[in-house]
């Protein structure tokens, strides 16, 4: 699936399985979001897509990546809160 890049008009969707990745990797490392979006901006060149800067992902990957981390922390708060209901 797909992750959008904010939650009102989003300009980009990044895959589930890149933020998942990207939170695993920043977890055991400097959370560097301007390296990400350089080597991924240079992917996406090499590919023949035209990406206009390296600045044209960093903000909305940085903005995706801190959503998608809250949305994840929120989900696991929920489900806490379901086990405790049920073992009651």
């Amino acid at each position: 699936g797909m992750f959008p890049s904010s939650p009102i008009r989003p300009r980009f969707a990044f895959d589930l399985n890149h933020l998942l990745w990207a939170s695993a990797l920043f977890l055991y490392g400097a959370p560097n979001i301007s390296a990400w979006s350089g080597a991924l901006t240079a992917y996406l060149t090499q590919k023949g897509f035209d990406v206009p800067s390296e600045d044209a992902l960093h903000h909305p990957f940085g903005t995706a990546l801190m959503y998608f981390q809250q949305v994840q922390q929120q989900a696991a708060g929920l489900a806490h809160n379901i086990v405790q209901e049920a073992r009651l």
